[in-house]
């Protein structure tokens, strides 16, 4: 199998259009050969044939009793008239016939060009008309088919058309398969897959576009995996220090609990109370951060298939019980939901209560909390929570969803600005969405919760 050498897009086309150029030349002399050919084997009449077969036909036109219609070419039309200029007969055309009856009514000379009027013997005349246009010798085809020269014409007409499609066709079909490469590439990048081997093309422009794109996809891959084992590292690092502080956290809070049962020192008592506080709340942000340093993997065993009104109904219980211990009501409108759902229960309920915890925490005392759950046409959940607060600022729009962000000028209690996040990586997991938005009627932030169903993928 031969090789193809490389070439430009310049070059590609003008291939084409240089077979097309002549494919339309030999379509052309071979119209005309073939023409010329039946010319000379007699299956075309040459131009002058109506008027010289009329010249030896036309001593027996003038005298055969009674007329003989067969006597005239079939190339040419007549009308037979009687003395008194009326028709008898004929085959010529209605405006043809009309141009002959005009001019023996009105005793005028008949058109000179192409019409011959002959008075016969018995005083009727025979008017002909010819044409000097050559046509096919058998009267069955001049009958059914065009003259030969308008024939031929839509003939070369027609096989230049369908030319120019099969070029067009074969044009584009080389051309894709030269593209093609660098959709795939293209496709594969945006599909965020960077483990192929970009291929090659003959045309030089697209070559050096591929080149670009591979060096790009080599690098890009390269910077990717460099930035995971650097982001694994320091969960891995993040996760052992929060499992190390465990343990002296421990020995500190039971020594306080120790001291506390013995010391009836008020102040002092005070002080140890301080302090194991503050061991507990150290206690819990090492628990954050090792939930943190375990949220991007997605272990397989967690997903399953459960009722969703039995999820829904623990969530919900929870979170009224949230709402109520901090003044709020919350309203649920729930629709179009189905009977089951695949997913990662624990991660899927703790992102809501999450995303609940956040509206409750924002929200003014004693307003409303608008919980929305719908089951969209594409199996998937959307939930929208909606509080009565002050709303996200600006900032907040572009970076709740951020690992450890905040509004708080200072991290206090159990806010640590990640609850929005973990929401945001367990939407990701499950191929869903997670938005943050303002009410349009003012006053109110909007959280949107969309998760996939994968059934499909258990």
């Amino acid at each position: 199998m031969a090789v193809k050498k490389d070439t430009t897009l310049r070059m590609f086309f003008l291939k084409y259009l240089v077979g097309f150029s002549i494919s339309v030349l030999l379509i052309l002399i071979a119209n005309i050969l073939g023409f010329y050919t039946a010319l000379q084997t007699g299956f075309i009449l040459p131009a002058n044939y109506s008027e010289k077969a009329l010249e030896a036909a036309k001593a027996e036109l003038m005298a055969s009793e009674p007329f003989n219609p067969q006597s005239i070419p079939h190339t040419v039309t007549y009308v037979l008239l009687d003395r008194e200029g009326r028709f008898v007969e004929g085959d010529m055309r209605d405006n043809h016939r009309k141009v002959v009856l005009d001019s023996f009514a009105e005793n005028l000379a008949l058109p000179r060009k192409n019409y011959i009027s002959l008075v016969r013997d018995d005083h009727t005349t025979l008017v002909v008309r010819y044409d000097i246009t050559p046509h096919f010798a058998s009267p069955a085809l001049h009958r059914l088919l065009p003259i030969p020269e308008v024939l031929a014409m839509a003939m070369v007409v027609l096989s230049i058309v369908v030319l120019a499609l099969f070029t067009a066709y074969r044009f584009g079909t080389g051309l894709n398969e030269e593209i093609l490469p660098l959709i795939e590439a293209t496709k594969a990048i945006e599909e965020k897959n960077l483990d192929f081997e970009v291929s090659t093309s003959r045309l030089h422009e697209l070559k050096e576009a591929l080149a670009a794109l591979e060096a790009l996809r080599s690098n890009l891959a390269a910077s990717l995996q460099k930035q995971w084992q650097m982001e694994n590292l320091q969960k891995k690092q993040m996760a052992a220090v929060a499992h190390d502080i465990k343990t002296p956290l421990t020995i500190i809070k039971g020594n306080a609990q120790l001291l506390l049962e013995t010391v009836n020192n008020r102040e002092d008592k005070s002080l140890l109370c301080a302090m194991e506080d503050s061991a507990e709340k150290i206690e819990h942000y090492s628990d954050v951060l090792m939930q943190v340093a375990k949220s991007g993997e997605k272990a397989a065993g967690s997903m399953a298939t459960f009722h969703l009104n039995t999820f829904l109904d623990a969530v919900l219980r929870c979170g009224e019980e949230l709402c109520r211990v901090k003044g709020r009501v919350l309203i649920v409108d729930q629709k179009n939901l189905p009977e089951t759902f695949t997913g990662d229960l624990e991660a899927i309920e703790g992102a809501l209560l999450n995303i609940l915890d956040n509206a409750i925490q924002y929200g003014s005392m004693n307003s409303r909390i608008d919980f929305f759950i719908r089951g969209l046409d594409t199996g998937a959940l959307q939930f929208t929570i909606a509080d009565r607060g002050p709303g996200f600022t600006a900032e907040a729009l572009k970076m709740a969803t951020t690992e450890f962000y905040t509004e708080q000028t200072a991290r206090s209690g159990k806010h640590y600005g990640l609850g929005l996040y973990l929401a945001k990586i367990c939407a990701e997991k499950h191929g869903g969405t997670l938005t943050v938005a303002n009410r349009q009627d003012g006053g109110g932030g909007v959280v949107t919760f969309v998760v996939r169903n994968l059934q499909k993928d258990v």
